[in-house]
């Protein structure tokens, strides 16, 4: 008897598994606006199982587009598992996102950004920031409303300032770490070429705070450093940095 209920339950699975493969893209999508009114999504393609967005829009800001690929055989155990990937004028990022009963998870996230996004960061109009910043979390986890797991890095290679001073920056680091559910750090250093960082920003829901350290290991860089931060008493610049995420509240 219990042999029979289980193949029933697993040919149920199974059924509802295929229905979801070739249902259209869109009754996904309807859901989701239909919870998230700010959110325009327009070019939909392909099915609930593997498709596209071509346009997304939140609050009037063009995000670029969406593909995803889900994993049936996640079904199995009580998870949905899909692989995405977007794309804008802001980057790309790819990454595996998972949903199980009770937590939401990303794991292997890569991203790669374009380098003025810190421009806000260092608050300094006269220098702009170029090259790209590429972003790797490992494994992020989200629990009761709280982040409970965090690991990752990002690497900004060939880092240089350009506009009332010019510098090459050489290839700055920084690490990823959770400190507490919902508080996590960033330690920043570099890889021993012109500039000298030394540095950690604590990170929240809603901001970022923190102070680094920069030195100038090649005198070529310290008319762009005159630009950035305080002078501290070790002859070094120091640039505390503060914000808040976009669309955060204080």
């Amino acid at each position: 008897m219990i042999r029979r209920v289980l193949l029933v339950l697993l040919v149920l699975l199974l059924a509802v598994a295929a229905t979801l493969a070739f249902a259209p893209a869109q009754l996904l999508v309807n859901a989701v606006q239909a919870r998230v009114p700010d959110l325009y999504l327009s070019s939909v393609a392909g099915s609930v199982w593997r498709g596209g967005i071509g346009e997304v829009v939140y609050r009037g800001r063009a995000l670029g587009s969406l593909r995803w690929r889900l994993y049936p055989s996640a079904l199995f155990a009580l998870r949905l598992r899909a692989d995405v990937e977007a794309r804008g004028d802001w980057g790309s990022a790819e990454s595996q996102i998972w949903r199980s009963v009770s937590a939401l998870g990303v794991s292997q996230l890569r991203s790669e950004l374009p380098a003025y996004y810190l421009a806000g960061v260092f608050a300094v109009p006269e220098l702009r920031p170029l090259g790209r910043i590429r972003v790797a979390i490992h494994a992020a986890e989200l629990r009761d409303h709280a982040l409970v797991v965090l690991v990752g890095d990002a690497v900004w290679a060939d880092a240089a300032l350009a506009g009332s001073a010019s510098a090459d920056l050489g290839t700055l680091r920084g690490r990823l770490l959770l400190d507490a559910p919902n508080a996590a750090s960033v330690v920043l250093d570099d890889d021993g070429g012109p500039l000298d960082v030394d540095g950690q920003l604590w990170l929240s829901p809603l901001g970022y705070s923190g102070t680094v350290r920069l030195s100038a290991r090649d005198p070529a860089l310290l008319p762009a450093l005159q630009w950035i931060g305080k002078p501290a008493a070790s002859g070094a610049r120091e640039l505390r940095m503060q914000g808040l995420w976009y669309g955060a509240k204080p």
